[in-house]
């Protein structure tokens, strides 16, 4: 049986860089300077017997874990999961990683609740998931792609799409890589295969590894929308990686590589000392330029349901509260940038 704060102040949870979890049979270290302790209060109308089947992007993951937290009322924190994953107040729980290294859950109780309605599989499967009806909301890095909506409208589904948080699309290097910045032009070139070496960016006379992503993941339908444009990307199914942590790690061991991911992920969840963001058009990407939208890609991060839920459902209050002052507290709390409107101009 799961326990409740029921309202009680706890450790603001986080996905800490540099925060290892202790390993098996050792002691709990104190908790690290930094996160103030936030009010965790139940949000009314929502239980663990009602609680929706969340789905999402990679990315999100930390987020979707925070908000069934928040929303329970549960204590519990976010670590990189490196070594083990440990009940607070119970025995330490040997847990094999799956997939890239990213956060792991630790919360008082049964985790069954999180693998079961705060599933995280990926942005097409989430969207997917959604539709099927398999999850009630889902939090994702992009709006639905073209086969995702070709799909829906073959299930007479609408999907209600809200941003919920600002991210940005980034492009990485090895950091032994004395390229610092490229203009959207320069990127176009080099993904169109106009540019193949790096001596013609400013660079070391060395091919250029371009690496892409997956057709239908977050990060690729991000490529052709917001960077290509129509523009037809070079044919190279040896550097076309399935996960989201690709790019980065294979980055990290090519001093000639370039990929592409987006800012949440690569900085908060997967890091690697190995590799630097690159500028685009002379502005580099941080939570800062990100906020003012300086960054010349900067992307939303959404909460879909469908279309004509019942305001009452779980699903409609965990989203409109998401949306609420104290859900960005929340997505602040997560590493995200809260979200903001563009502005209008003439």
């Amino acid at each position: 049986m799961l326990v409740r704060t029921n309202g009680l102040c706890v450790l603001a949870v986080l996905a800490l860089i540099g925060l290892a979890a202790p390993a098996a049979g050792e002691d709990q270290p104190a908790p690290a300077a930094g996160p103030e302790p936030v009010c965790v209060t139940p949000i009314p109308g929502i239980t663990p017997d009602n609680y929706p089947r969340v789905n999402g992007s990679t990315s999100t993951t930390p987020l979707g874990h925070l908000l069934a937290l928040r929303a329970l009322g549960y204590r519990g924190e976010l670590r990189p999961s490196t070594t083990a994953q440990r009940l607070i107040g119970g025995p330490p729980v040997k847990v094999e990683p799956v997939g890239p290294p990213a956060t792991s859950l630790y919360i008082r109780g049964e985790l069954q609740l999180f693998h079961t309605k705060a599933r995280h599989e990926g942005t097409h499967a989430a969207y997917v998931s959604l539709i099927t009806g398999k999850s009630q909301m889902i939090l994702v890095a992009r709006k639905p792609s073209d086969d995702e909506i070709k799909e829906a409208a073959e299930r007479n589904v609408e999907l209600d799409i809200r941003p919920v948080a600002l991210d940005g699309f980034v492009f990485l290097v090895n950091a032994k890589n004395p390229v610092d910045s490229l203009t959207m032009e320069q990127i176009r070139g080099i993904y169109t295969g106009k540019v193949t070496n790096w001596k013609e960016l400013g660079g070391s006379d060395a091919p250029i590894e371009a690496y892409t992503r997956n057709r239908n993941s977050g990060s690729q339908e991000l490529m052709e929308k917001l960077v290509m444009k129509g523009l037809k990307m070079i044919d190279a199914p040896d550097r076309m990686l399935m996960g989201m942590a690709g790019p980065i790690d294979m980055v990290s061991q090519s001093p000639n590589a370039i990929g592409y991911s987006v800012y949440y992920y690569e900085h908060v969840m997967h890091k690697r000392p190995e590799n630097k963001l690159l500028g685009i058009n002379g502005v580099k990407p941080s939570s800062e330029t990100i906020s003012a939208r300086d960054y010349p890609l900067v992307t939303d991060v959404f909460v879909v349901a469908r279309k004509h839920t019942d305001p009452n459902s779980p699903e409609a209050l965990l989203r409109d509260w998401l949306l609420s002052e104290d859900g960005q507290k929340l997505v602040a709390q997560s590493g995200y940038v809260p979200f903001t409107p563009r502005e209008e101009t003439d």
